[in-house]
């Protein structure tokens, strides 16, 4: 079985570089890529994304646990079981699976959406919204960003910051199409805490007023962040909350 770099890698978009321009992503082609002893292809995008991992013998990546959706025999897989947000707040971990190679492993969000990949140069950290880390590569670390839970948790609300570090590949996953914000130095941004997927610039979390337009007819309170850059902030254009509340709106009332 040969692991040479998948065909096709010329011309197409490639990975968000940190400490550079990165023009808008190009969801409906595909992304193909290495790093070190992994190569990457995401495709079928942008609605029904998958990422394809081509490991070389002893290399390793993690994801986020019940992402395969399958591996070639080939592949050492250990860790791969359901995923606990009780774990991420007691412990300040997600549970994830471990794969080693030599062989391919082929991943999927969570729902329909799409995937893209970032490398990380070990000097300048990402965080992610809820739901957004897929998988990673050898040398990057997953946790939940260390601070009070009353910074990174809006009681009741679901909202968690999670911190990642290191130098490697980053895939994230999104609900929808992403789409990429580039700000620069001192330009502000405010967006829905419910599209938010990856960033890495300056921001803070404010819960806006309930009157006008940004109130929230259930609640009375609309979650914000507001970033400052330099920076890029990646946004899905899906929120799961609205999803779920349409979803509740077709089932049939007792």
């Amino acid at each position: 079985m040969s692991y040479a770099p998948p065909p096709g890698g010329s011309g197409m978009p490639g990975p968000y570089h940190q400490g550079g321009s990165s023009a808008p992503q190009q969801s409906s082609q595909d992304t193909v890529g290495s790093y070190e002893g992994v190569t990457y292809r995401i495709t079928h995008r942008d609605d029904n994304t998958i990422l394809t991992l081509s490991l070389q013998p002893d290399y390793t990546c993690k994801s986020r646990s019940n992402s395969m959706i399958c591996m070639t025999p080939t592949v050492n897989m250990q860790g791969q079981f359901k995923a606990s947000f009780k774990n991420l707040l007691s412990t300040g971990q997600l549970s994830q699976a471990t794969y080693q190679g030599p062989g391919d492993v082929i991943l999927s969000p969570q729902v329909w959406g799409d995937i893209i990949p970032i490398q990380m140069d070990g000097k300048r950290p990402w965080f992610l919204g809820h739901h957004a880390y897929l998988a990673s590569t050898e040398g990057i670390t997953w946790t939940a960003k260390s601070q009070g839970f009353k910074k990174t948790l809006f009681s009741g609300d679901g909202m968690f910051v999670a911190n990642v570090t290191g130098a490697g590949m980053l895939f994230v996953e999104a609900i929808g199409a992403i789409v990429q914000k580039q700000l620069g130095q001192g330009e502000e941004l405010i967006v829905d805490r419910g599209h938010l997927v990856a960033w890495d610039c300056q921001y803070k979390m404010e819960k806006l007023g309930t009157s006008g337009f940004m109130s929230r007819l259930a609640s009375g309170e609309w979650y914000v962040c507001r970033f400052t850059g330099p920076g890029t902030i990646y946004i899905q254009t899906r929120n799961p909350e609205h999803i779920i509340e349409w979803i509740s709106s077709q089932l049939p009332s007792n």
